[in-house]
């Protein structure tokens, strides 16, 4: 058959031209991005947090200490606290404590937002963050943080969405939950034990791991659990539940203030197709309605933000690192996953203004010049 011959002559060709096809997109990709072309990254491993995460007893997980990245913007120190750029955080500055939006991906160290708070206080910041974490998570570090550095403040950064994380036992890896009871709440899975696992990619992820290009693809096209082969999930309540986990544990957040007798604040963060819509979802206003209650702090960066989205689109643009080229359904927004430099700015603002007017500024504020730009910077 000519035809099958022909077309088995011509595979070695084919397959020539596809390797090129993707080496030139695979250049494209990491040069988008300032990745260089030699570096020898797995990132599934990355995203795996094979790199950046250790086993925490309390908490599950948090970033390692001492970590660096390649390309020097990602650094931590003792206890998994990501730096601000200005050296090692120290006892006596504000804390902060909440999920990947505070962590800053893609930013370098100086750019976050609690890095921002940092310069416009004139306070040291210590940022105990990790991803994927939920409110319990962000309430039982904050505890073990405290603990270490006897924080002046503290600022709890809750995504909205981690309020929905107080429903699993596991999420990519165990964690603690609690259980609401007659008495508040009841915590269990504690303590987290080492999980004993050599998990490294393997087969076909072994290689194409390697692959910027690919790791990118599949994320734009909605497949990123498939790629990375992500670990299951275990649930154990539902939204409604969780949501009244989240509102309970601003109690325990006030009996931490109160013990300290320093000022904490709540601050609720959002994705920006969240801020595109007329309200927020329904879970988080009850959350930040109990931390009222309790005379926490609040600061609810829905407002302002939906404001800005509605008119001044491009300047809402700039706030945000664009990671795909998808939109939402529900408001025609690009889909924002993380705040840029500039959001991180706004967001810093807000929080230093919060600490001024409800927080005692001779503990907070050392630098009042500093505090006057945070008030009135956009």
């Amino acid at each position: 058959m000519p035809e099958a011959h022909i077309l088995l002559g011509s595979a070695p060709l084919w397959g020539g031209g596809l390797a090129v096809l993707l080496l030139c997109l695979e250049i494209l990709a990491r040069a988008e991005r300032g990745i260089a072309l030699l570096s020898r990254r797995n990132f599934i491993a990355e995203a795996w947090g094979d790199q950046t995460l250790a086993h925490d007893p309390v908490v599950g997980w948090r970033l390692r200490d001492h970590h660096h990245s390649e390309d020097g913007a990602f650094t931590t120190g003792d206890h998994g606290v990501r730096l601000t750029g200005t050296g090692p955080p120290s006892q006596g500055g504000i804390m902060i404590v909440g999920d990947s939006f505070t962590v800053g991906p893609g930013l370098a160290d100086g750019e976050t937002w609690p890095a921002h708070l940092e310069r416009r206080l004139g306070r040291p910041v210590i940022n105990g963050s990790c991803g994927g974490y939920g409110v319990d998570q962000i309430v039982l570090r904050a505890e073990h943080l405290a603990a270490l550095y006897r924080p002046a403040a503290i600022v709890l950064a809750v995504l909205d969405h981690d309020i929905l994380r107080n429903g699993f036992a596991r999420f990519g890896s165990p964690k603690p939950w609690f259980v609401p009871d007659a008495d508040g709440l009841r915590l269990e899975g504690v303590p987290i034990p080492q999980q004993k696992s050599d998990r490294r990619p393997r087969g076909v992820r072994r290689i194409a791991g390697h692959s910027y290009f690919l790791q990118t693809l599949f994320t734009r096209f909605g497949a990123k659990d498939w790629w990375l082969g992500s670990a299951p999930f275990a649930r154990v309540h539902g939204a409604a539940v969780s949501s009244e986990i989240a509102c309970r544990l601003m109690r325990r957040v006030a009996e931490l203030r109160d013990r300290l007798n320093v000022p904490v604040a709540v601050l609720m963060l959002y994705n920006a197709p969240r801020l595109g819509e007329e309200a927020p979802d329904w879970f988080s206003p009850p959350v930040l309605d109990a931390a009222r209650r309790e005379g926490l702090i609040v600061v609810d960066s829905f407002p302002p933000l939906h404001a800005l989205c509605r008119d001044d689109p491009d300047r809402f643009a700039a706030l945000w690192l664009p990671t795909s080229w998808r939109t939402s359904d529900a408001t025609g927004l690009a889909r924002f996953d993380y705040l840029s430099d500039a959001g991180s700015g706004l967001i810093a603002a807000m929080v230093a203004d919060a600490l001024k007017r409800n927080g005692r500024p001779d503990a907070v504020v050392q630098n009042p010049a500093a505090m006057r730009t945070a008030t009135t910077s956009p």
